[in-house]
């Protein structure tokens, strides 16, 4: 009896102390840095000129962010819809230099910020504007930005360049292929062709080249 006794006391002594373990253990806790590591990092996705305002799209944005033109800080609001992926600087397009590419940064109000983003100030052409008659002045600047894949590689041949010429192909936006000028007047065409890299391969593939022609006109 007495052993019985003694057993259904250790067996009640180990209950008490398992509980007592299971209601001083540390819950688990999640820090805001979990939170932080969790969300998009600062980023300009795309920008944009509309009149003399400057809109800047990407993600991460905090209230109070401001946008940088070439580390120049500029007079910054956040989009009342968009407040986190959108921001404004309502006269910052006016002052953007011509036919220039500058650099676009977002600095957070805790003083993060983006990496450089690369845009073009002037006119830029993209697969939407082929087949249109596009008229520019003697002097005007381009940029050639026709996006593609891994699978294409991309040839540009302008048939007169004495009208049109190529003058930069590095240092551009990502995506782009080239900045040209115009020379002097009169007109001239602009072909792009998509040249699959499969058709190099022994067998070659059946991917057919893609064309698309621009009608530059220098008035």
């Amino acid at each position: 009896m007495r052993l019985a006794i003694r057993l259904l006391a250790i067996l009640a002594l180990m209950l008490i102390i398992q509980m007592s373990l299971v209601r001083t253990s540390p819950s688990p806790i999640v820090s805001a840095a979990t939170f932080q590591q969790s969300e998009p990092a600062l980023k300009v996705l795309n920008v944009r000129r509309d009149g003399k305002r400057l809109l800047v799209s990407g993600e991460s944005f905090q209230m109070g962010a401001k946008i940088l033109v070439n580390g120049e800080r500029q007079k910054t609001h956040n989009d009342e819809d968009n407040p986190t992926s959108l921001l404004i600087a309502k006269k910052a397009g006016k002052h953007l230099p011509a036919d220039a590419v500058i650099t676009i940064q977002v600095t957070n109000s805790d003083g993060a910020q983006s990496d450089p983003f690369a845009f073009f100030t002037g006119l830029t052409l993209t697969l939407e504007d082929a087949g249109k008659p596009i008229h520019l002045k003697a002097g005007e600047q381009f940029l050639l930005m026709v996006k593609t894949d891994d699978r294409y590689d991309v040839s540009v041949t302008v048939v007169d360049e004495s009208i049109i010429k190529k003058i930069a192909d590095a240092g551009l936006p990502a995506g782009g292929q080239a900045i040209y000028e115009a020379q002097h007047l009169g007109q001239t065409e602009l072909s792009v062709a998509y040249n699959p890299k499969c058709a190099k391969l022994t067998p070659p593939c059946q991917i057919l080249t893609q064309g698309y022609q621009f009608k530059l006109i220098v008035e």
